[in-house]
């Protein structure tokens, strides 16, 4: 039985002392990364509070699937039933070693207390076959395949279990989708699936920002995050020395600051509506984009 680590998509590996350059992928899936769009906040001046939150926009995934209908998902102990109209984040998928190039596949979001697990400080003390344990306990990726490019799915495997003889194909009736940009993670996204911006303080020469991303209802540990040209702190103070207005950008978020009083702890705020409105930030799924399953 071939045994399986995990690599991480930004270079990262666990385990180095255990892997080689003979090693051969057996089970691959990249998946689709969660954006949100930056600037699809309403245009416009407002006025906020301290304490206020004053974005709130949904993530999404890039590209997605929507099932047409329910389906049962059923592997040994695993069960998980999908409803009609759910949204599945497209993978690419190597389902074999000798496979030539990967297939499209969508799958289940992986839960956030098995992201936990791809933290490599973590996953080094507890070694191979204690990940192995514990992938198998937590909530692996159901997948869904359409295999002859129809429109309509016909099988489904369970990817990352952690133990590749788990992942063979199951036939279905074919099941109609339809492919999506941008599609919502889930439809009550406040306080599951966001990215927040609040005011925690407003003083004579800046303004006090936190940034925090939820996904799947947990908050995200980061002191910084990047996505392509832009970075940021999870504190973010926008600077008025020479006074206000000043404009801004707070991880891809345009904005200006038309004036505060600090005696009220109040600001006004213009959502530019010269904003790039197709910008999307990328949100890293825990310290990665992309995790990798092969053999040693």
């Amino acid at each position: 039985m071939n045994r399986l680590f995990v690599l991480f998509g930004l270079g990262l590996s666990v385990a180095p002392s255990i892997a080689s350059a003979a090693e051969t992928p057996v089970e691959t899936a990249e998946t689709a990364p969660e954006v949100f769009l930056a600037n699809s906040l309403p245009r416009g001046e407002r006025e906020y509070q301290q304490g206020e939150t004053v974005v709130r926009i949904p993530l999404v995934w890039l590209v997605a699937a929507k099932v047409s209908k329910s389906i049962h998902f059923a592997v040994g102990e695993r069960r998980k039933d999908l409803a009609a109209g759910s949204t599945l984040p497209l993978t690419l998928a190597w389902l074999s070693k000798d496979a030539k190039g990967p297939v499209r596949a969508y799958c289940t979001e992986r839960q956030a207390a098995e992201r936990k697990l791809d933290n490599p400080l973590l996953a080094g003390f507890n070694g191979i076959w204690t990940r192995k344990l514990l992938r198998s306990m937590s909530d692996a990726q159901f997948c869904l395949f359409d295999q002859n490019s129809d429109g309509k799915f016909d099988e489904w495997r369970l990817l990352g279990d952690g133990w590749e003889e788990r992942a063979i194909a199951h036939p279905i009736e074919p099941i109609e989708f339809e492919v999506l940009k941008d599609a919502p993670k889930s439809v009550a996204f406040e306080g599951r699936d966001e990215f927040t911006i609040q005011i925690k303080g407003v003083h004579n020469k800046d303004i006090h920002f936190v940034i925090d991303i939820l996904q799947q209802g947990s908050h995200r540990s980061f002191d910084f995050i990047r996505s392509g040209e832009f970075s940021s702190n999870r504190d973010v103070y926008l600077r008025g020395d020479k006074g206000f207005p000043v404009k801004g950008n707070i991880f891809g978020v345009d904005l200006e600051i038309l004036s505060t009083d600090v005696k009220s702890h109040k600001i006004r705020i213009n959502w530019p509506e010269s904003a790039d409105a197709e910008r999307r930030m990328g949100v890293a799924d825990d310290t990665n984009l992309i995790v990798k399953f092969s053999t040693y």
